[in-house]
C-alpha cells in the first residue's frame, strides 16, 4: 500500500534488504492448520449459541466422549499451531532483527576481523557484522535452500549486502556447514544463528569441529539457536573451546552460546 501510494506522488520508493520468512513451508503450514483446527471448535460454539447460553453451558458437560475428545484435541493444536507460526512470523520480521544487534555488539569488533558466518542465509548476520568492518572482511557460507528462508539464494544475500553499503566488504560462497572450504584458522569470528536444528545429530557434530577447525587461536565463536543448546555446549568442549558459556540475549526463545579458541 506505502509504495502504491509513493508511485501516485511520483515518489520512488528506496528498496530495502530483504531478509525473508524463516522456514516459510512451517509457518504458513501451521497458520492453516491452526485456522482449520479452529474450525472446528467455531462451529462447535456457533452451534452452542444458536440453542441460547443455557443450553450451552449444559451442552459442555453432555456432549459424548467422543465429540468431547474431538473438540479439546482441535483447540489445543490449534493453539500450539498458532504459536508455533506467531513465533516464526514475529522472528522474522522483528525477532531476528533483535537478535542480530545484540549479537553484533557483543561481538565488540575492531574493524579488521575476518568474520565467517556459516548458514548466512540471506545475510542478516553476515552484513550486521560486514558494517561494522572496515579493512575487514566478512564471508557468508550457505547451500541456500528457500524452504529454510524464503528466496534464499548467494544473489540475494549479496544484493543485500549492495542496499546495505557493505557490498565490498562482503563475499558469499555455496559450501555446506559440515565441509567448510577454508584453510585451518583462516578467522577471528565465526558465528551461526539458527542453523544447527535443521542438521542430525552426526552433522551438527562435524559443524562444529568444521567451525572450530577455522578459527583462529584465540578467536571468538558464536552460536544462536533454539534448541540443542545443551549439547552445542558440550560439543564446543569436546572440540577445542574454551570459556564456551551462555550468553543472554534478553529475548523469548533465543539462546546464545560464545566459546573462544
Amino acid at each position: 500500500m506505502l509504495r502504491l501510494i509513493a508511485k501516485l506522488h511520483g515518489i520512488e520508493p528506496q528498496e530495502t534488504p530483504d531478509y525473508g520468512l524463516d522456514v516459510p513451508k512451517l509457518a504458513k503450514g501451521t497458520a492453516v492448520f491452526g485456522v482449520l483446527s479452529s474450525a472446528v471448535v467455531v462451529a462447535h460454539v456457533v452451534g452452542f449459541i444458536s440453542t441460547g447460553m443455557f443450553l450451552t453451558l449444559r451442552s459442555l458437560t453432555d456432549l459424548p466422549l467422543d465429540e468431547l475428545l474431538v473438540l479439546t484435541a482441535s483447540s489445543v493444536l490449534a493453539i500450539l499451531a498458532f504459536l508455533v507460526s506467531g513465533f516464526i512470523f514475529w522472528s522474522s520480521k522483528r525477532g531476528k532483527f533483535h537478535m542480530r544487534d545484540r549479537v553484533i555488539a557483543g561481538l565488540k569488533l575492531r574493524g579488521d576481523e575476518q568474520v565467517l558466518d556459516v548458514g548466512c542465509g540471506n545475510g542478516l548476520l553476515l552484513i550486521g557484522a560486514a558494517q561494522k568492518l572496515t579493512t575487514g572482511t566478512a564471508v557468508g557460507v550457505d547451500i541456500f535452500d528457500e524452504n529454510l528462508e524464503s528466496h534464499n539464494s548467494r544473489d540475494s544475500v549479496l544484493h543485500n549486502a549492495r542496499l546495505s553499503g557493505v557490498g565490498n566488504r562482503v563475499e558469499v560462497h555455496n559450501a555446506d556447514a559440515r565441509e567448510l572450504p577454508f584453510e585451518d584458522a583462516s578467522f577471528d569470528v565465526v558465528t551461526s544463528s539458527l542453523m544447527f536444528h535443521h542438521l542430525n545429530k552426526a552433522d551438527r557434530e562435524t559443524a562444529v569441529q568444521q567451525m572450530l577447525r577455522v578459527l583462529k587461536p584465540g578467536g571468538k565463536l558464536v552460536i544462536v539457536e533454539v534448541a540443542f543448546v545443551g549439547r552445542l555446549r558440550k560439543l564446543l568442549r569436546e572440540y577445542g573451546g574454551t570459556a564456551v558459556k551462555r550468553a543472554p540475549l534478553g529475548l523469548p526463545v533465543y539462546k546464545q552460546i560464545v566459546a573462544t579458541k
